[in-house]
This record gives structure tokens, sequence and C-alpha cells, in this order.
């Protein structure tokens, strides 16, 4: 259960930042580039949460 709520505060987290860096990112091609990070950032998070709830 514990693993569960960390997986969702990271999640949370991520999304926080996807969009910001989504917002940012019409701003320039910096901000594309920061769209990438933050969305591979967010799939890791997932998948790290995931894994965490499964064990």
């Amino acid at each position: 259960m514990r693993g569960e709520e960390g997986a969702l505060r990271w999640t949370v987290r991520f999304e926080k930042i996807f969009l910001v860096s989504f917002s940012s990112g019409l701003l320039g091609s910096w901000g594309v580039f920061l769209d990438w990070v933050s969305l591979g950032l967010l799939i890791l998070g997932c998948i790290w949460g995931v894994s965490w709830i499964w064990i």
C-alpha cells in the first residue's frame, strides 16, 4: 500500500512537470526538448511505481 501511495505522488509530480514543460514548449524548440524529457520521466515514473506495487 505504501508503494502505491508513493507511486501516485510521483505520478502527480511528473504530471505537473510535464504540464509546465508542455506550456513552455509553445515558446520554442528548447521547450519541445523538455517535453520529451518530461514525458520520458513520466513514463519511467509510472513503470517504477507499477513495479513497486507488484513487489
